[in-house]
């Protein structure tokens, strides 16, 4: 039943903002490097590490303002087949940025 108000917040999680690009090729494998922005607290926090744990920390950054996590992460995929099977299940927005043109190329989900 209706009682009057709506929780007008957005889902913290549904806040992250991911960008992904590729940092290099060597022998057919590539380097992805992905930044997780707009992440609010640690139980967010928490759940992004967890998903991301065959990946390797690259570093991290907090505002504190703001409080929000940055964290950076990078992985090695042996084609290119295996980096889009990985980004079309990956559970929040991603965003592809061209290595050439530093534009967004392709969005995920």
């Amino acid at each position: 039943m209706y009682n009057g108000t709506y929780d007008m917040r957005p889902n913290k999680e549904e806040l992250i903002q991911a960008y992904v690009w590729k940092a290099e090729t060597v022998e057919n494998v590539s380097l992805y490097r992905v930044q997780i922005d707009k992440i609010f607290g640690i139980r967010i926090e928490k759940r992004v590490m967890k998903y991301l744990n065959d990946w390797s920390l690259g570093g991290n950054g907090y505002h504190p303002r703001t409080k929000e996590i940055t964290l950076f992460f990078s992985r090695e995929f042996a084609s290119e087949e295996e980096w889009k099977v990985w980004a079309k299940q990956f559970p929040w927005k991603l965003s592809e940025i061209s290595q050439r043109t530093g534009k967004v190329k392709k969005v995920w989900r």
